[in-house]
């Protein structure tokens, strides 16, 4: 009688487990594959500080923000959002037509920052701004950035975007 209940509680074993990696394998199938993603930001400063009526200087900053994914395949790729810090931002997705980009300039390391995809895979560029308010000129915290590649979910959280250098504007 001992072996025979030992016998069912190990075939009931052997199930759970084999229903655990079946789950596990459908959810791989619904999650798509991000090899890499990074953001980035530049702050672009005025060559020359415009003053107000009582010699205060206006500060002009030009924030770009971007996100740069690598995804498998070349099917298509659609964010459905972009959030950080509680703040929403509009988007725009464009695909990057190599298998390569030279992203800009370091900030801090003054070095190329460049990405590449692996064979077969495709990057995109995600340009990001806020839908209310000013831009923030210091780098985000906790991005998460939620969508769709070939039909398959994804959902990402960047730590921080990385600061690039901008040229001076006049």
């Amino acid at each position: 009688m001992h072996l025979a209940f030992k016998a069912i509680k190990m075939k009931h074993l052997f199930s759970f487990v084999l229903i655990l990696i079946g789950v596990a394998g459908i959810a791989q199938t619904r999650t798509a594959r991000v090899p890499q993603a990074r953001a980035f930001f530049t702050v672009a400063v005025p060559g020359t500080l415009h003053t107000d009526e009582n010699g205060n200087a206006e500060h002009n900053f030009i924030v770009s923000r971007f996100i740069i994914i690598e995804t498998t395949g070349k099917q298509p790729l659609t964010v459905l959002s972009i959030t950080s810090q509680g703040k929403s931002y509009s988007l725009s997705v464009e695909t990057v037509t190599d298998n390569f980009i030279v992203v800009g300039t370091s900030f801090t390391k003054n070095n190329q920052v460049k990405l590449k995809a692996s064979k077969a895979n495709r990057l995109w560029k995600i340009a990001f701004s806020p839908m209310k308010g000013k831009a923030n000129e210091n780098a985000l915290k906790n991005i998460k950035v939620v969508g769709q590649a070939g039909g398959k979910s994804f959902k990402l959280v960047l730590p921080r975007d990385e600061q690039l250098a901008a040229p001076l504007y006049y």
